[in-house]
């Protein structure tokens, strides 16, 4: 059970999170091999592999992050990509703020601005989603939580999420029916 972790990402919160869980760490150059932020093997050998930015990255450059993602599909073409992006924005008249947290829990104030409409931001994500999976997360604890759920979902053989309200139908059509 090893989740590899980039040198280049902050790893002391994540490791004291995700370490409490039973789950150990690999800290490497996991992007110099082509891989992103972190990474892991389902129980059935797949690769998975998680790209983690802020909103601030995100709007600075959102052809760079999408140049990024196209690089790590190309090199893994075998592999589930997730990409996680850390932080909330809100809109506004301009196009979107970002929202930082302050030192009172639950409390955030307007932070950096961006004159990206934020109706620009979901029709990108809508479109990136087609070839990654993106995710939101409020802040880096978030992101540590939904990395090791996601870990922990990967290592069991079954799931019964959907089994739970989601029946198969074992509807046999009636004979005369089927004729017409």
């Amino acid at each position: 059970m090893t989740i590899q972790v980039d040198v280049h990402e902050p790893s002391q919160l994540f490791t004291s999170l995700v370490e409490s869980t039973g789950i150990s760490i690999v800290i490497g150059p996991y992007n110099e091999l082509s891989l992103a932020d972190y990474s892991w093997r389902t129980i059935n050998g797949e690769l998975v592999h998680c790209e983690r930015k802020q909103w601030g990255e995100v709007l600075s450059g959102m052809d760079k992050v999408e140049d990024q993602l196209r690089r790590h599909l190309t090199n893994q073409p075998h592999s589930r990509l997730v990409f996680l992006i850390e932080g909330l924005i809100v809109p506004n008249h301009i196009g979107v703020q970002i929202l930082k947290p302050t030192s009172k829990v639950n409390v955030y104030v307007t932070g950096h601005g961006s004159t990206i409409r934020y109706s620009q931001i979901a029709a990108w994500l809508y479109q990136i989603q087609e070839y990654v999976e993106v995710y939101q997360t409020p802040n880096y604890e978030g992101t540590a939580m939904a990395i090791v759920a996601m870990y922990k979902g990967d290592q069991k053989e079954e799931h019964d999420t959907f089994q739970r309200y989601y029946k198969k139908l074992d509807w046999v059509p009636n004979p005369r029916v089927q004729q017409l």
